[in-house]
């Protein structure tokens, strides 16, 4: 529990670092789970054996893309034509998978309404 402190982390997706980043004090709890709030994008984390590690990213405008440039309001054609034919798809999204993670696109008329980048790390078997 960080009291409320401003905290700066290195958080982790999986195995692989991402960049470090000042969370703030934007932060809801849940538990151990962490909610960080902001202005385009929201990262869910937990904590395990001391350390914060993003369960979940959550794209909340089109002011942040992909690595690869695929941002909100996006089409369908435009995902798969950059990510390729090798997805699911489940409840009105396309779901691409790679090393313990998940890209999800949240799809309204083949509009992309919401994009969520999610560890496998918690799911329940």
């Amino acid at each position: 529990d960080d009291n409320g402190k401003a905290i700066s982390s290195k958080l982790l997706i999986g195995e692989y670092k991402v960049k470090e980043v000042d969370l703030g004090n934007n932060t809801n709890y849940l538990l151990d789970d962490k909610t960080y709030t902001y202005d385009s994008f929201e990262i869910d984390t937990y904590e395990l054996e001391g350390k914060d590690y993003i369960s979940c990213v959550y794209f909340r405008d089109d002011m942040i893309e992909t690595k690869e440039g695929i941002s909100l309001f996006m089409t369908k054609e435009d995902i798969i034509a950059t990510y390729g034919e090798n997805y699911t798809e489940e409840f009105g999204m396309l779901v691409y998978e790679k090393e313990g993670m998940k890209l999800k696109f949240i799809l309204t008329n083949d509009e992309i309404t919401s994009i969520e980048y999610n560890s496998n790390v918690l799911e329940v078997e």
